[in-house]
């Protein structure tokens, strides 16, 4: 279906490079805005705009195509906003300052101490050990070959990020009780066979 099919012009609201038409769509006669960007020397910028538009703001696009060489974008009506290209600026501004949600976590991760994790480094292994086999060499019929001389590697070192978990505590938690508990019917255990 093409654009003429979908939606039907009502009235042209602005020309600046960009014309807007207050228009419907007819299968629902929900009120949207057509814009054909006629300027070839801004319209690619435009709908690169477009594309860069957040989740939110990008739902609010719907239709992009091309009529006649001529590229248009449908919108839902633009309340608030003068222009197509007011619209896109003001939303390209938006997009670079952080949102609420993002304020929210830096905030909630500042407010618990959630830095990154210390590294802690070792120094270089001289000689790594070898592995051993965990089975016995007797229960196999070739025959066993001498370990090979294990080679210092100075390029080698350890690396262990220290990561509080809560379900590590949480795990300790569990222990600690399950220990307790344990401790506890040991000693009952114990008082009520001595006094029988």
């Amino acid at each position: 279906m093409g654009l003429y099919d979908r939606f039907e012009l009502l009235e042209m609201r602005h020309n600046d490079g960009v014309q807007t038409y207050h228009a419907r769509e007819i299968a629902t006669a929900r009120p949207v805005q057509v814009h054909f960007l006629s300027d070839p020397m801004e319209n690619s910028a435009l709908l690169a705009s477009v594309e860069r538009l957040t989740d939110a703001e990008r739902r609010r696009v719907l239709d992009l195509g091309e009529i006649q060489g001529i590229p248009y974008v449908v919108t839902d009506r633009l309340a608030g906003y003068a222009t197509f290209r007011e619209w896109l600026t003001r939303q390209a501004a938006a997009s670079q300052k952080p949102g609420i949600d993002m304020q929210f976590w830096k905030l909630f991760d500042a407010s618990h101490g959630t830095a990154p994790a210390p590294v802690i480094e070792y120094p270089p292994i001289e000689n790594p050990p070898v592995e051993t086999p965990f089975y016995d060499n007797r229960f196999f019929e070739k025959e066993a070959q001498p370990d090979p001389e294990p080679q210092p590697n100075p390029t080698l070192r350890t690396t262990i990020h220290v990561v509080p978990s809560a379900a590590k505590l949480t795990l300790g938690l569990v222990l600690g009780i399950l220990a307790a508990v344990l401790f506890l019917g040991m000693a009952l255990a114990i008082f009520a066979f001595r006094s029988h």
